[in-house]
């Protein structure tokens, strides 16, 4: 499983093609799973991923985002949620 993380995480850095990310561009990256918004709620809380302040932008250097998103994913468990 750690291996298939690490190939995701190689494979999400490569598509990018920047070390940076603006936390803008974050909804591109997931394929739409983190929003901008909720991304800083998480970074107000302390409980988003390692970044820095570029012009006022929150940024993240694409392999530590990559890393903490890859981190909080869990394998599917059964067939989803169940109504």
């Amino acid at each position: 499983m750690q291996d298939n993380l690490e190939k995701l995480c190689a494979e999400m850095v490569a598509q990018h093609g920047s070390p940076i990310i603006a936390r803008s561009e974050v909804r591109r990256l997931t394929g739409g799973l983190l929003s901008a918004g909720y991304l800083a709620n998480l970074d107000q809380q302390g409980a988003g991923p390692p970044g820095f302040m570029v012009g006022g932008r929150r940024a993240y250097r694409t392999e530590d985002f990559c890393r903490w998103f890859l981190s909080r994913c869990s394998a599917a468990r059964g067939g989803g949620r169940r109504r």
